[in-house]
């Protein structure tokens, strides 16, 4: 005669009607009464996430009923890291998630007031060239062959900022090229009254 099986009310595991115990899952079978098998634990709200935002390779990034949260999947349960749900909690929820997995994938949708990338969008570098150019453009003012330099590094940093992604800095590329014209205009008049006898060469009064 067969033996009396059922399921383990965890795991599903077909186990003796007889057991206490699950040997898969060690879940507790009887308390009390014998064959009288406890109530699942009922999920506790506080801590569940409503949807996942985001995913990585081991933390997602989700919110629950009032907070944001970081979960580990090597830990299922309650959240790592909470967070209010406010503006303020979802910048701090989002640095702390990529800052643990920069490379994650968006998963679901977050809610309209906090879209990725959110309100913590990293502010581009400034345009090395556009500062650049307005340097050589002030140092041209004294030595005429430095605007050459600094109009070609101000009108490549305007180019670079039409592409996507590359910081504009208009405002320091095009003082640098307007400098750089001042400067290279200055140079040509010196040289023309130098050429004219004008002015004398600093170089032949010794």
């Amino acid at each position: 005669m067969p033996l009396a099986v059922k399921p383990c009310p965890s795991c599903a595991s077909e186990i003796d009607d007889g057991a206490t115990v699950c040997p898969r899952c060690d879940t507790v079978l009887v308390t009390g009464d014998r064959g009288t098998l406890p109530a699942p634990p009922a999920a506790d709200v506080r801590n569940e996430a409503l949807q996942y935002s985001h995913s990585g390779q081991r933390y997602l990034l989700g919110y629950g009923t009032d907070f944001f949260g970081i979960w580990d999947r090597q830990e299922p349960g309650q959240p790592v890291s909470r967070y209010p749900r406010t503006d303020d909690g979802w910048r701090e929820a989002w640095l702390a998630f990529v800052a643990q997995e920069p490379n994650s994938a968006e998963v679901g949708i977050a809610p309209t007031r906090w879209s990725s990338p959110g309100p913590t969008a990293a502010r581009p570098p400034a345009n090395g060239m556009a500062t650049a150019s307005l340097v050589f453009g002030i140092l041209g003012l004294l030595l005429g062959p430095l605007s050459i330099v600094a109009l070609v590094l101000g009108h490549r940093a305007r180019s670079a900022g039409a592409q996507p992604g590359q910081p504009p800095d208009r405002s320091l590329a095009s003082a640098g090229i307007v400098l750089g014209w001042v400067g290279l205009a200055l140079w040509i008049l010196w040289l023309v009254l130098l050429a004219t006898g004008t002015v004398e060469n600093p170089l032949d009064s010794g």
